[in-house]
């Protein structure tokens, strides 16, 4: 049991820490200086990319 609610401890970390990468993310894009042309999702899409690749 205990080492169970570690592992829920742990799982839980992880996906705040992927919500707090995709905030970060998500405000590079806002505050970009990106071509008005390109729609949000393909940028957002280009930086998703960007830091998977650094992953």
């Amino acid at each position: 049991m205990k080492c169970q609610q570690m592992l829920n401890i742990e799982e839980r970390r992880e996906e705040y820490g992927s919500y707090l990468k995709l905030v970060k993310i998500a405000k590079k894009i806002s505050l970009s200086g990106f071509i008005d042309e390109i729609n949000l999702c393909h940028r957002f899409k280009i930086t998703l990319r960007k830091v998977v690749i650094q992953i």
